[in-house]
């Protein structure tokens, strides 16, 4: 008997510690999906917790605000994919096949998943950056300079002999202008159907790195 009730109020924690988790996910979801939808300003809590089938009290005990849950969201779908992208890149033992590698995949996992395209419209197409959402800006700024100096970062690590003439190229610049021509593809593809992205993110990648002096 004691076991028992021990055992029950345990099983009943962990239960409503699940149940919790469960509706967390569903708020992310949820929240993204309508804000990839309506946008952010025209999307409200309630809508949130309304389309998720929970109450707005429920909304709150895991959220603060629309900001909170955007944090959420980019988390859930989008810093996944850089660190699942990021290990493929250290992965290599080639740091030019490694690169190549990992914005193939990257831009597979983006071709493939509504989630994230859904994420990336929000970003680029339906958020305004004011209010609550100012701070957003900053910190897009911040990860495109990641991005820029994490591409050239690798792009250094290149075997010298994989440059033309042995000289290692202008990677800083090399590398600016892969994160800004990658960007602009996924804002087009969010846009239009007509190109396969994961196969015109190669293309283009290849191209600029071969115009920055790297034979492939």
């Amino acid at each position: 008997r004691l076991v028992a009730n021990y055992i029950g109020p345990t099983i009943m924690a962990r239960r409503t510690k699940e149940d919790a988790e469960k509706t967390r996910v569903k708020l992310i979801h949820t929240a993204l999906m309508l804000f990839s939808e309506k946008g952010v300003s025209h999307t409200t809590l309630n809508d949130i917790a309304k389309a998720a089938g929970v109450t707005k009290g429920a909304f709150y005990w895991h959220f603060k605000n629309k900001l909170e849950i955007f944090d959420a969201i980019t988390q859930e779908y989008s810093e996944k994919t850089d660190e699942l992208s990021l290990a493929k890149l250290t992965a290599s033992d080639n740091t030019l096949t490694g690169i190549l590698d990992a914005i193939a995949f990257y831009f597979k996992q983006l071709e493939e998943s509504a989630e994230l395209k859904a994420y990336f419209m929000i970003v680029y197409y339906r958020c305004e950056f004011t209010d609550e959402f100012s701070s957003l800006l900053e910190r897009h700024k911040a990860e495109y300079t990641i991005a820029k100096k994490e591409f050239s970062f690798f792009l250094q690590q290149i075997e010298v002999d994989s440059w033309v003439n042995k000289q290692v190229g202008d990677c800083d610049l090399i590398a600016e202008i892969l994160v800004d021509a990658l960007s602009g593809l996924i804002m087009r593809s969010l846009l239009s159907d007509e190109f396969k992205l994961s196969e015109q993110a190669i293309k283009t990648s290849k191209f600029i790195l071969a115009g920055g002096g790297i034979r492939l």
